[in-house]
Order: C-alpha cells, then sequence, then structure tokens
C-alpha cells in the first residue's frame, strides 16, 4: 500500500485523473486579460498624424529613377539594396556603375557606417585613374563621346573621399582632406570661369587648370548654377573638416573669406548667416566679446527682408528659414546664455519657437536653457510636446539625440530604456528612417 500511495500524484487517487476534472487555480482557469498598451500611441496621447513614412518601392527594377526615389524619401535600406543589385549587371557603362557606387556609399553614411564606404573606396584603388581616356577602348565609347575626355568618377564621390577620412578614420588624416577639397574646389572655380569669365569665385582663378586637377576634372560639365552649388557644398566641407580637427582659426578665416564673397555677390541673408557661424565659433572659444560684436554687425548692416516665418506644415524649418529679426535673436540668444543670464535666454528662444513652431534649433535650446535652470522634468516636456506636433516632421538627429539624452539623465538605472524605445518605434513608424542605436543612447 505506501507502493501504491508513493507512486501517485500528490493530493489525488488512482482514478480522479480520469474519471473527475483536476482542480485548477481560479486565476489560472479564468486567464486575466492584461490590455496591450501601445507606447507610441500613447505618447502622442491617442492623436494621429500625415504619413511621412517612405513609401516600399520594388527593388527588384534597377534604375536610376528609382535610386533616386528611394533616396528622395531616404529609404537608404532600399538604396543599398538596389545599388548591390547594380553591381552584378553584366555590361553596365562605367560612369553609370560609378553613380550606383557613389549613392551606395551615401546611403550607408546615412546609416552611420562609414566602414562600408571606406571598402567601397579601397575597392576602387585611386579615383584619378577611373578617367574616359582609360575606358576608351570598351564598347560602351560611340561617336556620341567622340573628343571628350575627363574623370568619370561623381562630385559627390571626390567629397565623400576626402571627407571621411577626417571624419570617420581613427588616425583622421585631415591634412590630406582638406588639399583633396581645396583642389576641388579650385576646379569648381576654374569650371566657373570657363562659363562665365566676370562671374565670382570662392577661390582666385589665374592661368591655365593644373595637370593634376585635369585628372579629376568630369567629363560631363554642369551648368553654372550646378557649378555654383557644389563650389558651396565643398566651401561648407572644408569649415566642417577644419573644426572637427580643432582648427578653429583657420575655420574663422574661410568664412571671412566666404562673407566677402557673398557680399559682392549681394546676398545679405547668405552673409549674415557666414557671419552668425563664426560668432558661434567666437562663443565656443571663449571669446563671447568678440561674437558680440559680430551679431550687432549682422543686425545692422546685414539686413534682408523676409514677409514671414517658415510654418510649412511640410517643411521642418531651419536657421535659413527665420525672418532677420529672428535670426538675430536666436543669436543673442546664444550670448546670454554665455553669459548664464538663463531667463532671458530662455525668453528669446521661446519668442522664435513661437514665430516658427517647427523650428528644431529653437526647441532644442529651450531645453538646453531649462536643464541649465535644474528644470529638467520640464525640459523634456517641451521636447515632447515639440515632437507632437509632428512627429513625421520633428524627429531628425538633433531632436532624437537631445531628448534621450534628457531621458538617461532623469533615469540612470535603466527605467528610461522604455522611453527610447518608444522614440526609436516613432521614427520608424513616422519618418522610415533607420539610426544607429548610439543615436538613441542606447547599446
Amino acid at each position: 500500500q505506501k507502493k501504491k500511495m508513493n507512486s501517485q500524484p500528490l493530493g489525488t487517487s488512482r482514478n480522479s485523473i480520469s474519471s473527475s476534472p483536476q482542480k485548477i487555480n481560479p486565476l489560472i482557469q479564468d486567464q486575466i486579460q492584461v490590455p496591450q498598451i501601445d507606447p507610441v500611441k500613447e505618447f502622442l496621447r491617442g492623436k494621429t498624424y500625415k504619413n511621412r513614412k517612405p513609401s516600399v518601392f520594388n527593388t527588384n527594377i534597377v534604375s536610376s529613377e528609382n535610386v533616386h526615389e528611394f533616396s528622395s524619401r531616404k529609404n537608404w535600406k532600399g538604396v543599398i539594396e538596389l545599388c548591390k543589385k547594380s553591381f552584378h549587371i553584366t555590361g553596365l557603362l562605367p560612369h553609370v556603375l560609378k553613380k550606383y557606387r557613389t549613392a551606395h556609399m551615401q546611403a550607408h553614411l546615412h546609416l552611420g557606417q562609414p566602414a562600408s564606404v571606406k571598402d567601397h573606396l579601397n575597392e576602387l584603388s585611386g579615383l584619378s585613374i577611373h578617367t574616359y581616356e582609360n575606358y576608351a577602348d570598351y564598347e560602351w565609347v560611340t561617336p556620341k563621346y567622340d573628343g571628350k575626355s575627363g574623370s568619370l568618377i561623381p562630385f559627390s564621390m571626390f567629397l565623400i573621399q576626402a571627407y571621411i577620412s577626417a571624419t570617420f578614420d581613427k588616425k583622421g588624416d585631415s591634412k590630406g582632406s582638406i588639399e583633396q577639397l581645396y583642389s576641388l574646389l579650385m576646379l569648381i572655380c576654374h569650371m566657373i570661369k570657363e562659363k562665365d569669365e566676370n562671374a565670382e569665385t570662392l577661390l582666385p582663378v589665374t592661368g591655365e587648370l593644373p595637370d593634376n586637377l585635369k585628372k579629376i576634372k568630369p567629363y560631363e560639365t554642369p551648368n553654372l548654377e550646378q557649378l555654383f552649388i557644389r563650389q558651396e557644398r565643398v566651401a561648407y566641407f572644408i569649415i566642417n573638416v577644419h573644426l572637427k580637427v580643432g582648427d578653429n582659426l583657420l575655420a574663422l578665416q574661410f568664412l571671412e573669406r566666404m562673407s566677402a564673397y557673398y557680399e559682392k555677390r549681394e546676398s545679405a541673408k547668405k552673409t549674415a548667416i557666414m557671419y552668425g557661424i563664426m560668432a558661434r565659433i567666437y562663443m565656443q572659444v571663449g571669446m563671447v566679446e568678440a561674437a558680440e560684436e559680430i551679431i550687432e554687425r549682422i543686425e545692422k548692416e546685414f539686413v534682408y527682408e523676409m514677409e514671414e516665418e517658415n510654418n510649412d506644415d511640410d517643411e521642418i524649418a531651419t536657421e535659413e528659414s527665420l525672418s532677420h529679426t529672428n535670426y538675430v535673436r536666436l543669436l543673442k540668444g546664444y550670448i546670454q546664455f554665455c553669459y548664464q543670464d538663463y531667463e532671458k535666454a530662455y525668453e528669446s528662444f521661446q519668442v522664435v519657437l513661437k514665430a516658427s513652431p517647427l523650428n528644431y534649433i529653437a526647441a532644442c535650446n529651450c531645453a538646453i536653457v531649462l536643464l541649465y535652470q535644474q528644470k529638467l522634468q520640464e525640459a523634456i516636456n517641451l521636447l515632447e510636446d515639440f515632437i507632437r506636433i509632428d512627429p513625421g516632421l520633428t524627429l531628425n538627429e538633433t531632436v532624437i539625440y537631445n531628448i534621450c539624452k534628457l531621458y538617461s539623465l532623469q533615469s540612470g538605472n535603466g527605467h528610461d530604456m522604455l522611453k527610447k524605445r518608444t522614440i526609436q518605434l516613432m521614427v520608424q513608424q513616422y519618418t522610415g528612417e533607420d539610426y544607429p542605436l548610439e543615436f538613441y543612447s542606447l547599446k
């Protein structure tokens, strides 16, 4: 009998399993339903927004039009997938293949993957050898190309090559990058003068184009307007590299050159913005009085007309979208912040934000001032309210970085993880962007 009792389950008889249902805990039997909470919907308080997420296109059709469409909608993974397929297409023209390679690199940069870009550049084994002359014997050469010479490398690829070593390389070849950028700028200035000898250029042009620049001169000549755009792009790259490596003096000297250039072209707005960048550099190195003098000059000498702020519902506002009055007010807010007059700084940034509700720079500055006033929760509330205006527009890199850093300060024991994940889900849901985890202060 002991053996029989020990072989049976505790609390049951031999026939209880087959003859009667086993007693079940009523809590388990009822299976209490826990409501599923959507963190994004909860954050947005149930409000609906215009869908700005990029559409999903067919990545099986490889064409430059499709790549452009993916890029314009910031669908970078789609761009990478398309471009990868183009690398295996036989008979693709060399200059067309280079364009796909450039788009592939740009997409990887947007996704924060510089290592992939460096691998592609290494595969090309030097950009200067990819010239029209080196491909002259290929079957794709037709009478249409007769008499042409120059580089098959797209302009953007030269920019990427020059910029990536200074910004993403651990060693940081800033000297080589700057030299390459200045060479590109000189080439563009020469090309502008060839189109219009009376046109103003950032660098003085004398004599013929040097031999080393002839190797990278594109065989497809852009129009004058495109050349002016390229000149400005290279100039900004030069400034960014100087600032990245801490050459503030060289950055200021180049900004003075750009300011003088825009003054000659009678562009008060761009002149004011160049001086505004100079003022902020002076603030960062502690020369606040020099910054004040520049801002005073912007206020008096470089007045530009703008009837109203940019309150376009489909476009995020930037400094260039501000009126002259509010641009100066924004700069004065920086000065007040430097002098630790946080109340006045907050007031200045608030005025700008009310005039331009989608201005993320003013919103982030307001939050930072509140943080310095030890009002962390108010800073978080302000940025969260800004995001709720339209997450498809307001969730850019700067806003994501700031709100997630504030969450980290609010809770250092891991409770901030859910809030950061919510921001990440919103970004994916409303913008389609796929930023690296570092953007969200996540490991």
